[in-house]
């Protein structure tokens, strides 16, 4: 497998996201005027759920990108995108996607291991991704490679985030 720098002829390269997860961590928010607390607790589904979407590589609203692919046999079967925000040193993994076939096989902790050595060629502090609260095989793998989660937002893709099982987790690492 090797690592690669790929060029904008790359940036509209449609990209599948798909799952399969068997829970979400469930949100809880509560107020009172001297508390404000926001739960997590994991919740299984009746059954197992497939999560899937579409995107693309680069979006028009990324600066100060780098995106990358990891290749096998000559086959680009992973792909990376980071940005780095110059105002509070973090790099952003704004895309992560290994192909189906290819999954469970290192090439996501090769990728995630060479954002990180870019970041910190870069001059940056802390890596910071999002995924969802239902993505458990995302979460899985994130906190094996140490991020933990660092916060959230319970409006993000609706209104009805909590209820629909799918709220936006940030998650972090610090760099050292």
């Amino acid at each position: 497998m090797e690592i690669i720098e790929l060029n904008e002829s790359y940036n509209s390269t449609r990209l599948h996201f798909e799952y399969q997860t068997s829970g979400h961590f469930q949100a809880t928010v509560s107020e009172t005027d001297e508390t404000m607390t926001l739960h997590f607790e994991y919740v299984a589904f009746e059954q197992v759920k497939t999560m899937a979407f579409d995107d693309t590589l680069v979006s028009d609203y990324m600066e100060n990108y780098k995106s990358y692919g990891a290749k096998v046999d000559g086959q680009i079967v992973g792909y990376l995108v980071i940005t780095f925000d110059d105002w509070n040193k973090r790099v952003r993994i704004n895309q992560l996607l290994i192909e189906p076939e290819f999954r469970n096989r290192g090439i996501g902790t090769s990728l995630m291991n060479h954002a990180e050595e870019v970041a910190k060629h870069m001059g940056a502090r802390a890596m910071i991704l999002e995924t969802q609260s239902c993505n458990l095989p995302a979460i899985t793998f994130y906190r094996r490679c140490g991020y933990q989660i660092v916060g959230c937002d319970v409006m993000c893709y609706s209104n009805e985030d909590i209820e629909k099982a799918e709220v936006r987790l940030e998650m972090g690492k610090k760099l050292g």
